[in-house]
This record gives structure tokens, sequence and C-alpha cells, in this order.
């Protein structure tokens, strides 16, 4: 016997239909299969690259769980979602006291987190009150008080007017000066050998540079010539000028013509008779004569 098959022209449109209706369920199905299996996948590979380690070290100011908070971390993420360069903006914004972050994924399932602190830290008296700032003149915090930053032993900076302070931000002078010349002159003075001795810095006036060694002070007028001026301030020191004056004023703005002379602004550690100033000069090369 002959097997019966529907044909278009036994049933017209109602072949159409159910063939269409055919088509579309099995397009369905192999949809659905689809799915499924990239499901499938993905549940695998969320499972497989989840977060198993998270190595976090090199702050003293924040604990690790502070640091994988910022991040947005923890061990239920998964390898797949977390963006790295994202979580190291997370963590500078919430954690403006470091000054470098960077953040590695291990696949498949380590993120490495090392950070740096900010190592020179300052205070300054400003219209908002008391800020921290880093040697590049960005502002870690803002407090009423500067009892904790005297404590800490953070040096202090007189700046020029600042126009606003606003924490992670590089301050702004309010005569939209070009602050440079502060960030220039402090790099070339925490890098020297007085680095470890400041207790104060002055940036306030670009050409009236000067740090306070204890209880010695050092004018250094602009930032310019600062190897020059900085070589003839060592070899007073290594000459036991300083030693001389209970609280000395060095000034090397003018290196061919250096002066140490008692400082009377500042009261002297030890009281000392008063003495005449000393004037080194220097030649063309640098040395002291």
């Amino acid at each position: 016997m002959q097997e019966f098959k529907p044909t278009r022209e036994l049933f017209g449109d109602r072949y159409n239909s159910v063939t269409t209706k055919m088509r579309k369920i099995r397009l369905l199905i192999v949809v659905a299969i689809i799915l499924a299996m990239m499901m499938c996948f993905l549940m695998f590979f969320t499972l497989a690259y989840r977060v198993d380690k998270m190595n976090v070290g090199g702050s003293r100011f924040y604990s690790e769980s502070q640091i994988l908070d910022a991040a947005g971390l923890s061990q239920k993420s998964d390898m797949i979602t977390f963006n790295a360069e994202k979580a190291e903006s997370a963590i500078r914004e919430a954690c403006p006291y470091l000054h470098d972050v960077s953040v590695e994924c291990d696949y498949p399932n380590t993120v490495k987190i090392t950070v740096a602190d900010e190592t020179h830290l300052f205070y300054a008296s400003t219209a908002q009150g008391y800020v921290v700032l880093s040697d590049e003149l960005r502002v870690l915090e803002i407090s009423d008080s500067k009892e904790a930053f005297l404590e800490n032993g953070y040096m202090s900076i007189t700046v020029p007017v600042i126009a606003n302070a606003e924490v992670g931000k590089t301050i702004k002078a309010a005569d939209g000066r070009d602050l440079s010349y502060a960030t220039s002159f402090l790099s070339s003075v925490l890098d020297s050998r007085f680095g470890t001795e400041i207790t104060s810095v002055d940036v306030s006036e670009k050409f009236n540079l000067s740090v306070q060694c204890g209880a010695h002070l050092l004018y250094f007028g602009s930032s310019s010539n600062m190897e020059t001026k900085l070589s003839v301030a060592y070899q007073m020191v290594d000459e036991g000028v300083f030693s001389r004056y209970g609280s000395a004023l060095c000034n090397v703005s003018d290196p061919s013509g250096a002066t140490v002379r008692e400082n009377v602004t500042v009261a002297p550690v030890q009281p000392a008779a008063q003495q005449p100033e000393t004037t080194r000069s220097t030649s063309s090369n640098g040395a002291v004569g």
C-alpha cells in the first residue's frame, strides 16, 4: 500500500500553515538548545574562574579588607566580569593615601593587588581647614584639627592661597599661578641629604622658597639651579659651619656668595653667643672657596 503524504495540492492553505508552524517549532527547539548550551558554558566558566585567592599588600594606612572592599572583591567574585582597571580607579578614589595601585588578574583564580603609600606627607592650613598634601600637592585628607598630623610627624607646608581643596585632587592656586615650581622644589629637597631632617617647607612664593631642618633654616630663593645650591649647603654642613650657631640661617639663593648667620626669627635650641656672618663663594664649577 502506498504511504499517504499530505501535499499542497490536497490541503492547500492548511498545508502551508502546518508546515510553517512545524518550522517555527523546530527553530525554537534549536534556539532553546543553543541557549541551554550557552548557559551551561557560562555556569562552567563562572564556577571555574571564581576568585579563590586575593593577594593584597603594601599599605600602613589601609587594611586588606578596606582595599578589597574598595575594589569590589570577595570570594564570591568571578574573574570573567572583574575589571582590573575599574578596580584600580575605585581603590584610588576610596584610599587617597595610596601613591600607587596595581591590580593584576592571574587566571584562573587569583587577583593580586599591590599598593604603595605616599611617603612624604605635609599638612597645611587653608580656609577650609587643615589639609594633608602629598609631595605632588594632592589632597589626601581635610580636617578641622592638626593634632593628629603633628602626632604622626607630618611636615608643615606653607602654600599659596588655594581656590579649593578636594580629596584626591591636586590643589590649585586662587590666583591661577602654575604650582609646578613648588612640586619641583619639593622633589629636589626631599631627595637631598636634608630630606629626612625637614620639619617644614615654605612654597607660598615662587622666589622665596625655604625649608626648616630642625633649628636651621635653608633659604633657596627659587627652584632653579638646585643641584649647585644643595652642593654648597652640603659643604657648609660638612665643614661644621652650621654648628657655630644655635639656629642657623643658610642663604644659598646665590650659590656664588652663599652665607650663614644666626637666625633671629627662630629660637635657638641651644643658646649661643652671636656669631658673625659666614660667607662662602663658589667657582663656576660649583666648588666652594
